[in-house]
């Protein structure tokens, strides 16, 4: 058995996302979501390797647009890791993660 290691961990996070690829729009779900990618619950089969622009809704800060690439496709989805270029943009996307953190915390123990 091999041992997942993750730089940035994972979180539930069900929500939609709007993402492009090869100029054709689609609206799906995240499954889960870290500061460095996320999971797509799709039936589109997005080769790995391709770029795309997704669109993610944030419950505190509207939406952010990233770019990101396809690194696994998967029979139920997608994994995405964000491309990491706009200091800006990966304090926001962590920002999120710790949200996301803390409301799981107090609805488990709420």
């Amino acid at each position: 058995m091999t041992e997942e290691k993750r730089y940035y961990p994972r979180k539930p996070y069900f929500m939609p996302v709007d993402y492009i690829d090869r100029n054709r729009i689609y609206r799906e779900y995240i499954i889960d979501i870290s500061a460095g990618g996320i999971f797509i619950k799709t039936e589109n089969s997005v080769p790995v390797g391709n770029e795309i622009s997704l669109t993610l809704p944030f419950p505190s800060q509207s939406y952010i647009t990233i770019s990101g690439v396809v690194v696994r496709n998967a029979p139920e989805g997608i994994a995405v890791r964000f491309h990491r270029s706009d200091l800006e943009l990966v304090s926001r996307l962590e920002s999120l993660v710790e949200e996301i953190k803390v409301v799981n915390q107090s609805s488990e123990w709420g």
